[in-house]
């Protein structure tokens, strides 16, 4: 640290050598002399690179310039930055490790999910209900995404169930239509299962129509199918 007055000259300094000297080529005296105070990179009057700051003493027009050499300040900061990084090195580490072990926990139900939802393409809705009651789920999005799923793919099945038995049934009576008959023939075949068909008719039907109506007539197919069964 040293001091000058408007004249540029040194009136202060650690060396009692340089008190007396004008300085006429270094920025932060001609900055201070002309009451302007800053900081910044300057090559003072030895040519040397130094890292300084400056301030005017305005009543007395002097300044004050605080410099060091640039080589010394930035040798003694690579040093703390590189002690930092390796005090803060291990901290790092573990701190990445429990953010990675806490993503794969976070993300492991929604990939699981994800792995069941992509089954519903293969209309097995019975087994992607199953897969999705085994995965484990332990915070709330995840299990209010499950139960989403469930409940879905409940009413889904149930749906499906529904309408399958719809196309292979008659609405009236219960028992299998034309489509369901052709269906059970076909599954038997496959199967190589021996059966038998019989073909029975109800006699004088239109009579019952006729004389009870065809409610009562309706009636009369629901019991017969019921002793059929």
């Amino acid at each position: 640290m040293y001091v000058v007055d408007r004249n540029k000259t040194i009136i202060y300094h650690p060396d009692k050598r340089r008190v007396g000297q004008v300085i006429l080529n270094n920025e932060a005296i001609n900055a201070v002399v002309n009451r302007e105070d800053g900081y910044g990179d300057i090559v003072n009057s030895q040519g040397v690179d130094m890292l300084a700051g400056y301030a005017p003493v305005k009543n007395s027009g002097w300044g004050v310039i605080v410099q060091k050499p640039k080589n010394n300040a930035l040798n003694g900061l690579n040093d703390l930055i590189l002690l930092v990084f390796w005090k803060g090195f291990p901290i790092g580490v573990l701190t990445l490790m429990l953010i990675w072990g806490a993503s794969i926990l976070i993300s492991r139900p929604l990939w699981q999910l994800a792995s069941a939802a992509t089954k519903i393409g293969n209309y097995n809705y019975k087994s992607t209900i199953s897969d999705l009651n085994r995965i484990h789920v332990w915070y709330f999005e995840a299990l209010h995404l499950r139960r989403s799923f469930l409940n879905a793919m409940s009413v889904v099945s149930n749906t499906i169930d529904k309408l399958h038995s719809d196309t292979l049934t008659d609405a009236l009576t219960g028992v299998l239509n034309r489509r369901g008959l052709d269906k059970t023939i076909e599954q038997f075949q496959e199967q190589n299962r021996p059966f038998s068909l019989l073909a029975l008719d109800i006699d004088h039907f239109k009579r019952v129509n006729d004389t009870f109506g065809h409610h009562v007539g309706d009636e009369l197919i629901k019991s017969l199918s019921k002793i059929m069964k």
